[in-house]
């Protein structure tokens, strides 16, 4: 199966690594390597599936440049008196 497909079939919904075993056989990882080298990021979760717990592959559309931060307060100086005193 062509990278551009793969990535396609992740985007439309996680799939466990049973699926990819049957779609890609055992070399599964190293294709799933091969699409986050060209730049698409793929995740992994572990999710409960028909009651157990298997490892989850998605397709994420965008790696997030930034962590969302806290805003910081801004603090305004502290006049002495609310004057500037000059000699």
């Amino acid at each position: 199966m062509e990278l551009d497909r793969l990535y396609q079939y992740l985007k439309e919904q996680p799939r466990d690594t049973r699926w990819l075993l049957r779609k890609l056989g055992p070399d599964y990882a190293t294709r799933i390597e091969e699409l986050r080298d060209t730049g698409r990021p793929v995740s992994m979760t572990m999710e409960t599936v028909a009651g157990a717990r298997r490892l989850m592959y998605k397709a994420d559309d965008q790696i997030p440049m930034f962590t969302q931060a806290k805003k910081k307060k801004r603090r305004r100086a502290k006049r002495a008196a609310g004057k500037l005193q000059f000699e």
